[in-house]
């Protein structure tokens, strides 16, 4: 199924899964395994899930020069 279609529709597709269903969807086959592992359907729910807080953010920056 998964090699009749282009990897680049395969990905767009699992790019909107959540990351239960992008991780089940590995062991459906080889195809799907290889395009499911890759880092840029990861980095988004990676980033959503590890970003610093907007608060956290504020107290990780550098203090403001004086001047």
């Amino acid at each position: 199924m998964a090699a009749s279609l282009p990897p680049e529709l395969i990905a767009h597709v699992l790019g909107a899964l959540a990351p239960a269903r992008l991780l089940a969807s590995r062991a459906l086959c080889a195809s799907l395994r290889i395009i499911a592992e890759c880092d840029s359907l990861w980095r988004p729910h990676c980033e959503a899930r590890w970003r610093p807080a907007r608060d956290d953010a504020e107290l990780l920056a550098p203090p403001p020069r004086a001047r």
